[in-house]
């Protein structure tokens, strides 16, 4: 091949690589823009299209669409079908990311790195933007701090100016701060800088989201995970990411209301006494328990793609859960959600697709994509993440990307092995 014909390709891949990492730095805001973003990359992918591309599809490339095909065969046996094809639409990103961004650009860590400080940038620039929303509004009101409702400025009320649940930005923001994590170190002094501006914005972003799950999730991901993946020049800005969240977590515990979200509220969602009853009505154990109630009855195969809402509400009117009935709450449950409508079998299904993920990012020593499974596998303990359009297509995207990155690695041995591979 001439030089002349290598750098053609090499621009081309550039070229890919960025019309990728468009997708990402559309994620958090309308989904309308990110769907164009997938349609682009749809698009770039059938005008480069050719052996050498089809060839980047991996012949397990099947197991990344493992919650789409359960959700196919869910469809056959559901009692309300129109819901089970808008489900199936939603979740088409788990056939098309699969086949459609191997075939749109090479998967290697130049890719990885393009879309993750995209994905960065965008995620900085959404935080601060939220925040100076909240600004504007104790401005434009004249509130001073004894007149301000600190709630109007966390969670569901911070992230409503871009229509995105508080959860998934969370959980946008904890795989970009891990990404930041576990590429500090040789960069120039100004650069370090930046991201550690960058750190400081995505750990702001954080706190005002409040989501209990992801916060615990990365706490846990740092204190017990990050320590045996990173080399010692990284210990610093692990040492800064510790810091800054316990700055989180002592200014938390001086505001009323995010020390009530992990106190309170966090032990009225999950404990079942009396008291708890009382104060919390509806809360998440109450929708748990009545999925339960729900599974028993078809605990093998479950009732089918689409019925879990249906189900629910039924039972939310029968029991004058009208909050939930109104609202129409789903389980906040991944698991219970995918025993009510696909049963054991299907929980096992998805089960051994993650545990295939796990060992994956185990053999190839990948700490990026271990974090991100643990940041899903617990997410998926309090909310649909399956199901919902900002989960669906984050899970897709980054399951591929960093999936089929750790298969092209060599087998490791990792009793043997004494150095960490780095990413």
């Amino acid at each position: 091949m001439s030089s002349t014909t290598k750098n053609i390709n090499s621009k081309k891949d550039y070229i890919s690589y960025y019309i990728v990492a468009t997708f990402v730095a559309l994620l958090p805001y309308d989904m309308y823009y990110s769907t164009l973003a997938i349609y682009g990359i749809a698009a770039w992918a059938l005008i480069n299209i050719s052996k050498q591309s089809i060839a980047r599809i991996p012949k397990v490339s099947v197991l990344f669409s493992g919650i789409i095909l359960l959700s196919i065969s869910g469809y056959f046996y559901s009692q309300d079908i129109g819901k089970a094809a808008y489900l199936l639409e939603r979740q088409l990103a788990f056939i098309i990311f699969p086949i459609v961004l191997p075939l749109a650009s090479p998967i290697n860590n130049t890719l990885k790195d393009t879309v993750f400080k995209v994905f960065a940038i965008s995620l900085s620039i959404a935080v601060l933007y939220l925040m100076y929303h909240s600004i504007h509004f104790i401005a434009v009101h004249q509130l001073t701090l004894s007149a301000l409702e600190w709630e109007r400025f966390y969670h569901r009320f911070f992230t409503q100016k871009l229509d995105i649940h508080p959860i998934y930005l969370s959980l946008y923001l904890a795989l970009s701060i891990l990404y930041l994590l576990s590429r500090f170190g040789q960069q120039k002094l100004l650069v370090k800088i930046f991201w550690i501006l960058l750190l400081i914005i995505h750990f702001c972003g954080l706190y005002f989201c409040s989501s209990r799950n992801t916060i615990i999730s990365l706490l846990l991901i740092l204190i017990f995970i990050a320590p045996f993946f990173l080399r010692h020049r990284k210990k610093l800005v692990l040492s800064l990411s510790l810091l800054l969240l316990g700055i989180g977590i002592a200014l938390g515990i001086k505001d009323d209301y995010v020390k009530q979200r992990f106190t309170r509220d966090l032990l009225g969602d999950v404990q079942s006494t009396s008291a708890n009853a009382k104060l919390f009505p509806e809360s998440r154990i109450v929708r748990w328990k009545i999925a339960y109630e729900l599974i028993q009855q078809k605990p093998i195969w479950g009732y089918g793609t689409g019925d879990e809402i249906p189900l629910l509400v039924d039972q939310y009117a029968k029991r004058k859960m009208w909050e939930s009935y109104f609202s129409r709450f789903n389980t906040h449950n991944q698991y219970l959600a995918l025993l009510l409508k696909h049963g054991i079998v299907g929980l096992i299904f998805i089960l051994l697709c993650f545990g295939y993920y796990l060992y994956l990012a185990i053999k190839s020593k990948s700490f990026l994509y271990l974090a991100f499974l643990i940041l899903i596998l617990l997410g998926a303990f309090t909310e649909n993440l399956f199901d919902a359009n900002k989960g669906i297509f984050y899970i897709a995207f980054f399951n591929v990307l960093l999936g089929y990155l750790a298969l092209q690695k060599e087998p490791l041995n990792l009793i043997k092995t004494s150095t960490v591979t780095q990413e």
